[in-house]
């Protein structure tokens, strides 16, 4: 029954299950063939942007193993990892990264994930994140995101760094060296 509802209203059973962290219900839905790519629910958002939103690491490696596209983008162009920066999860994005994750994919407004963390955290923005935790029940800590987004920005900009270096060939990987 949950695969079925899922399958015809994707947006809804597996995100919740998503954003609840419900592994159990996820697993469930995966296997009776919830489609772990498709755009639903909450403004257009994808399970694996979900997962990213809410920091449910567990999750989004459920849905991996399921089948999703980790550079797969939600309505506005946005893919998990700009959601994971943004959000200041930083073990989400360190995953997300080691699967494959594009650092210069650029959403709908020509923003990577750098560039969605690169300002400062006025009160527009800690608002804009406040409306977020409103609208999608997501836990918002803003000292957390304060102090992690200098931190997340600076670890994307080295990590694009070495891919665009690797990328050219300018640098050798280190299992030839």
């Amino acid at each position: 029954r949950d695969a079925r509802t899922a399958r015809q209203n994707p947006g809804s059973t597996l995100q919740r299950a998503i954003a609840d962290g419900n592994l159990k219900r996820i697993r469930r839905l995966i296997d009776g063939g919830a489609r772990v790519n498709a755009r639903g629910g909450d403004g257009g958002s994808i399970p694996l942007s979900t997962a990213a939103l809410h920091g449910e690491l567990d999750a989004a490696k459920l849905l991996l193993e399921g089948g999703a596209r980790v550079n797969h983008t939600n309505r506005d162009g946005n893919t998990p990892l700009l959601v994971a920066a943004f959000m200041a999860e930083t073990e989400m994005v360190e995953w997300l990264l080691e699967n494959g994750a594009e650092i210069s994919k650029e959403n709908q407004r020509g923003e990577t994930p750098i560039d969605a963390i690169t300002s400062e955290v006025d009160e527009g923005l800690a608002n804009f994140y406040r409306g977020i935790g409103a609208s999608t029940g997501a836990e918002i800590d803003l000292a957390h995101i304060k102090k992690t987004r200098p931190i997340l920005r600076k670890l994307l900009q080295e990590k694009l760094g070495k891919q665009k270096a690797i990328k050219d060939g300018s640098v050798e990987e280190k299992s030839k060296s």
